[in-house]
């Protein structure tokens, strides 16, 4: 858990709805489905974070640039729900479609939404946040806001 405990107001831009949305194509395998031929849940939670991973890399934000630069423990996710409407089953490919929908204080907020061709199949949100060591203790991960230069990159038109 993030330790919150020294929370800065938001930056400049919180609240600021993006315009930008990435694109992030997974092919359905046998094994992300249950026994009922259909993708298991916990699945699309997994997809979220490859698509916000692939993101960060595609905006030049990877984890081994924010890791070895700036010291950063990755971007751990503090909330996350999501809202399934259509099954979809091996063999098949989804589209998952990722956007920032606010900077809160310490909280980069992502929407996701996962598509089959035209048909909507899920929608998520996830309240992530930018992790550093804490300076006081070892096993303690603190949140600190969104630079502003990563603010703009994910908001950028691609």
């Amino acid at each position: 858990m993030p330790d919150d405990d020294d929370r800065a107001p938001a930056s400049a831009s919180a609240g600021t709805p993006a315009g930008r949305v990435f694109v992030f194509h997974r092919s359905i395998s046998f094994g992300d489905c249950d026994p009922a031929g259909i993708a298991f849940y916990p699945n699309f939670y997994r997809w979220f974070d490859e698509a916000v991973h692939a993101l960060m890399s595609d905006i030049g934000w990877g984890w081994r640039r924010t890791a070895d630069e700036l010291g950063w423990l990755g971007l751990p996710a503090a909330e996350a729900s999501a809202r399934f409407i259509r099954p979809v089953t091996h063999g098949q490919t989804v589209r998952v479609e990722t956007q920032v929908l606010r900077f809160e204080p310490r909280r980069i907020v992502f929407s996701h939404r996962v598509f089959r061709d035209a048909e909507l199949l899920c929608e998520g949100e996830e309240k992530r946040f930018v992790g550093m060591p804490h300076p006081d203790h070892a096993d303690r991960v603190r949140a600190i806001d969104a630079p502003a230069e990563l603010q703009r990159a994910l908001t950028a038109p691609p």
